[in-house]
């Protein structure tokens, strides 16, 4: 006898009630299983269109019920007040699901994949003409679309641009081939560490550079706590001169940027620095001068001049620009970074690297020195005889 013979047979001898009780059961299941992604569908479009200032739309929605997942196709976040034709965020689809192996650590948390995500920034004279993407309630939005804690992010053909429309010539740069990856963000491994959270992203910048970064973070912290460090190199300038123009007043004609950074943040103070470098960089030629104004004509060759003069004899002209502060109240060392690029041209060649990782151990230390200071700053009052009472004189 044949397995399906067996099950044949089985059926038969169940109750008509039953049997009839079961095929109900199973057709309602078929029914809410082809019907789902049509709920979910018209459910996240609900969603989208209650953001503050923002809406959406998404195309279809695929659900996988064996890994805990659906994958929303053709995601589109825009603006809905003002005036900004590109879209905040777009992306191919959108993958939401569970991250099973962290059932062994005992944490029921999520992952999203975000496949060819674009991300628009718009810098514009009012707030209506800008998008930056703030107070629309992202969290709340992710909340309603996935019920689970999100403990990764991966992205994958990504791209961020930065536009300004209002600036003569308009401006757009921008990174793409972003690869990004955020693990552990809500220490679902229970590491025993103060910085359990690792982001790790790299991309292609306009004009051919390579960009990189590694933060470690506590995302639990009250206040951030965190170390990046992170460059740019090999960018040609030439691909910036619109936002060279836009916000510095002048254009090269030839030149590569490499930048460092390292900044470290703790208990609301943070400290690093930017390190940056320009080789073989020329600014005033002037078969590229020639249909200029005369002030910019004369601005361009100020700005060559200085870049001239402050060149070390490899040809670079650096700086390294050294910023700290408290959030909210930051500041940036200008005269300690002009002395830096005097230090370079005249001094010694900065060399292309990172020179000291700031990390959170090094601002715990400075921070303790800074209290030691402001203790000893506080002199104890030394007592004083009080002064001897007055006896009067009697009348004679």
């Amino acid at each position: 006898m044949t397995r399906f013979q067996r099950i044949r047979g089985w059926w038969k001898r169940l109750p008509l009630g039953l049997r009839l009780t079961f095929m109900i059961v199973l057709s309602v299941l078929i029914l809410a299983r082809l019907a789902l992604p049509y709920v979910l569908q018209r459910y996240v479009n609900d969603k989208l269109s209650h953001l503050d200032g923002y809406g959406g739309s998404v195309g279809s929605i695929t659900v996988h019920l064996w890994r805990g997942a659906y994958r929303i196709h053709n995601a589109d976040i825009h603006k809905t007040s003002g005036k900004v034709a590109e879209p905040l965020f777009k992306a191919a689809y959108v993958d939401l699901s569970i991250e099973w192996l962290q059932l062994f650590h005992g944490s029921i948390v999520g992952k999203v994949f975000l496949g060819e995500p674009t991300v628009n920034f718009v810098a514009g004279p009012t707030e209506a003409e800008s998008q930056l993407g703030e107070k629309a309630g992202w969290n709340e939005l992710l909340v309603s679309l996935f019920p689970f804690r999100l403990n990764r992010l991966e992205t994958r053909d990504g791209a961020v641009h930065f536009h300004d429309h209002y600036h003569k010539p308009p401006v757009d740069i921008f990174m793409n081939e972003l690869k990004l990856l955020a693990s552990n963000l809500t220490n679902a491994q229970r590491k025993n560490e103060e910085l359990p959270t690792r982001v790790e992203a790299t991309s292609k910048t306009i004009g051919g550079g390579a960009f990189e970064v590694q933060i470690k973070l506590n995302l639990l912290d009250k206040e951030p706590t965190f170390e990046l460090e992170g460059n740019i190199k090999g960018m040609d300038l030439t691909a910036i001169n619109d936002f060279l123009l836009a916000y510095g007043g002048f254009d090269v004609a030839k030149g590569n940027l490499t930048l460092y950074a390292s900044v470290a943040s703790k208990a609301g103070t943070y400290d690093g620095y930017l390190k940056i470098l320009f080789k073989n960089m020329r600014v005033f030629v002037w078969k590229k001068e020639r249909k200029k104004d005369i002030l910019h004509i004369f601005w361009d060759a100020v700005v060559g001049t200085v870049t001239t003069l402050l060149k070390n004899p490899n040809g670079t002209f650096a700086a390294k620009v050294p910023i700290s502060g408290s959030f909210g109240k930051s500041q940036v060392g200008t005269w300690r970074a002009i002395g830096s690029m005097l230090e370079n041209a005249f001094v010694r060649a900065m060399l292309p690297k990172i020179d000291e990782k700031i990390t959170v151990k090094i601002i715990k230390k400075k921070i303790k020195e800074k209290n030691a200071k402001r203790n000893e700053g506080k002199a104890t009052p030394t007592e004083t005889p009080s002064p001897s009472h007055k006896v009067k004189a009697k009348a004679p």
